[in-house]
């Protein structure tokens, strides 16, 4: 996800032709002029008012409404040709330097009594005839409701209409609509970027005649009563869809996680834990071709065709579904299912696979998965999906992890490749805690930042780390690529210590639970995770899903 995200950030920024900044701050108390941080205005809206093509726009943290109490028509109307950027902490001189994620610029329709949503913005943004060069980046946009009837009532957290901007590094939640409550999409071809989707009502995403495409996105327990609660096509509509996780949404008719009219292509996305009342837990493709290339699709369900249902052209191929069900169980017609029509499938494993469909490659057996249960749908080292694909079919260099999309013989089968057999070494120790970090032995995922005594010694009492190091081939796994890191608290009898209240995330300072950190591969073939804050206990270090071979424990005092 790293590498979408630094193919973003080139995207946005090295076409900038700045003019003028504006600046935003909530917590202004200068002259608000814009001119400056210390000067900046307070309202959104004053610096929207006197921006120009080719200005941009910088928003500290803070909260920032549309309108005032019982406005509820107003929205934040983006300007043609300005680029929008969220998350400032109020000093930066460059959007290089923010950290949107910790700061967040809250973009919010609650202008009313904070206990009520019916008095809440209708729309929070609006996007009308903008071209390429608009952008709006880094702002979470929540507690819209839109309760009109259409057209008016299409769009809460964002309308975009006749347009072809792009939306990234954003946060989309807690919308309502008749459609698209999260955003609605007319006419236009908007580039959508590492966003994220959640718990809109009317769907995450509305499309009707436009061409959207999507990158490193995720819809996330989005609800509708009609077809398609993170995705839905219509009217003309295509999209392509890349590297992008739809978890937990829940449709009333068809098509948990999406629903098409017309050609879709997904690539490297997980459908995962979505439902529906009738046709396709995860896709309902009613109308038009729909094309799946690496794709993982688990745990999906509905009373016809757990998995997906295509009424049309239909193409799988390198991707793997298992464990979706229906009423008739977890058949292979409960995994894929079509409606007088021949698909094409390749290299796909698909439960109970028959043979009915034809093509090569395709096969039934468990994915192997390292915990699906938990979402984790990374293959393990002995998966039979391992160098089962075909490089044909592979248009993206990266899977949805960030690491190369091919290693070893062959493209993996699913959304992630497996990199085991390109690490070599796996360290483990403990590391004594220091007020700069430096006791980590480097920068990054290395990191220790604690209390000590600076002795060089982790004793008991002070902060201690456990800091794992992975080397492998940099022939074949290059710089910039991860490897996730996990660690596992272990008892008194050396068995995993697992508190039921893990899994919900909803444990106590007092409780140990497994933590997963990433290794970032740098040059020399090297990464560090670092586990701050050990404690006292044994923990268990390993690559995740790679066996007994690269593991180690270390017992922190």
């Amino acid at each position: 996800m790293k590498r979408l995200l630094s193919f973003a950030c080139l995207m946005v920024f090295s076409g900038a032709t700045r003019a003028d900044i504006i600046y935003v701050n909530a917590a202004a108390a200068g002259a608000q002029t814009g001119t400056s941080w210390a000067d900046a205005f307070a309202d959104l809206q004053d610096g929207l008012a006197v921006a120009k093509a080719g200005d941009e726009i910088w928003v500290a943290g803070g909260k920032y409404y549309p309108g005032a109490a019982g406005q509820r028509d107003r929205s934040f109307r983006i300007p043609d040709g300005v680029k929008l950027y969220g998350g400032f902490q109020g000093d930066e001189r460059s959007p290089n330097q923010r950290d949107w994620l910790r700061c967040r610029s809250r973009l919010t329709g609650n202008i009313g009594d904070a206990q009520r949503r019916k008095d809440n913005t209708q729309r929070i943004i609006e996007a009308i005839r903008v071209d390429e060069g608009t952008l709006i980046d880094g702002f979470v946009i929540q507690n819209a409701f839109n309760e009109r009837d259409a057209p008016l009532g299409r769009g809460g957290g964002a309308y975009v209409e006749n347009s072809g901007m792009t939306i990234s590094n954003c946060r989309i939640r807690r919308n309502y609509a008749g459609g698209g409550g999260g955003m609605w999409i007319q006419s236009s071809q908007p580039m959508i970027v590492n966003c994220s989707f959640i718990k809109n009502t009317g769907r995450g995403i509305s499309s009707n005649d436009s061409h959207p495409y999507i990158q490193g996105c995720q819809f996330d327990r989005n609800y509708t009563h009609s077809d398609g609660a993170g995705l839905g096509l219509f009217n003309g509509s295509t999209a392509t869809v890349t590297s992008t996780l739809f978890f937990s949404n829940v449709s009333d008719n068809d098509g948990g996680a999406y629903f098409g009219l017309d050609a879709a292509t997904f690539v490297d996305c997980v459908f995962m834990g979505n439902s529906c009342r009738s046709w396709g837990g995860a896709i309902d493709q009613f109308l038009g071709p729909l094309t799946m290339v690496n794709c993982s699709v688990y745990g999906n369900s509905t009373r016809w065709a757990g998995g997906v249902y295509a009424q049309r052209e239909c193409t799988l191929i390198n991707s793997i579904f298992w464990g979706n069900r229906d009423q008739r169980g977890n058949t292979e017609a409960a995994q894929i299912d079509f409606y007088h029509n021949q698909p094409i499938i390749s290299n796909t494993l698909v439960e109970g696979w028959t043979g009915r469909w034809g093509g090569e490659g395709n096969f039934d057996g468990n994915p192997k998965w390292v915990d699906a249960k938990n979402g984790n749908l990374r293959l393990r080292h002995n998966s039979p999906c391992i160098d089962a694909g075909t490089d044909d079919a592979v248009t993206e260099p990266f899977d949805l992890d960030g690491n190369p999309r091919i290693l070893g013989q062959r493209v993996d089968i699913g959304a992630y490749e497996n990199l085991c057999a390109d690490v070599t070494d796996l360290s483990a120790q403990r590391v004594e805690a220091t007020k700069d970090g430096g006791g980590g032995g480097g920068g990054g995922g290395a990191r220790c930042v604690g209390q000590s005594d600076g002795d060089g010694l982790c004793e008991p009492g002070e902060d201690c780390c456990i800091v794992a190091t992975v080397s492998v081939n940099t022939a074949t796994l290059p710089a910039g690529s991860t490897v996730r890191v996990v660690f596992t608290p272990l008892d008194e009898n050396g068995k995993p210590e697992l508190d039921p209240c893990c899994a919900t995330r909803e444990c106590g300072p007092e409780v140990r639970c497994p933590i997963v950190r990433k290794a970032r591969i740098d040059a020399l073939g090297a990464g560090a995770a670092t586990l701050r804050g050990c404690g006292g206990g044994s923990w268990r270090v390993c690559v995740e899903g790679c066996g007994e071979s690269f593991c180690r424990e270390v017992e922190c005092p």
